[in-house]
């Protein structure tokens, strides 16, 4: 299924309040799912950002990355138990998670490799994309 598509049914399934028969389980988000969202996508592209800084100069920096999405896989671990305190359907919920994780690096990799290639001088300006 294209990404298009894929964001046609997220939306459609938000429009339309879909409930799952399954336990009563939510496959939408109100407002403050999505400030608690928004929160923890910011302070998981800061965790990245600044682990990825801090391993740069020792490693390539995919390495760097990587170990910086290991590091700061917690960040999205609370988003995952804070979905399910507030009881939305995993299914519906697993792809804004891996969403924010894919969106995270694709913004910070050319932030990091810039910094890298000009030797290390300059901003890496990946640590707040993402924020809209």
């Amino acid at each position: 299924m294209s990404r298009r598509c894929s964001a046609a049914l997220a939306l459609l399934l938000v429009a339309a309040g879909a409930v799952a028969a399954d336990g009563g389980l939510r496959r939408t988000l109100n407002r403050d799912d999505y400030v608690m969202v928004n929160n923890l996508n910011l302070e998981y592209n800061l965790c990245l950002h600044k682990k990825g800084m801090a391993r740069i100069d020792s490693q390539d920096v995919r390495e760097a990355l990587q170990a910086a999405v290991d590091e700061c896989s917690g960040v999205l671990e609370n988003l995952v138990q804070e979905f399910d305190k507030r009881r939305v359907d995993p299914v519906y919920y697993q792809g804004v998670v891996n969403h924010l994780k894919t969106d995270a690096v694709r913004r910070q990799l050319p932030g990091l490799m810039m910094y890298k290639a000009n030797g290390g001088e300059g901003a890496a300006s990946g640590a707040t994309a993402g924020t809209r």
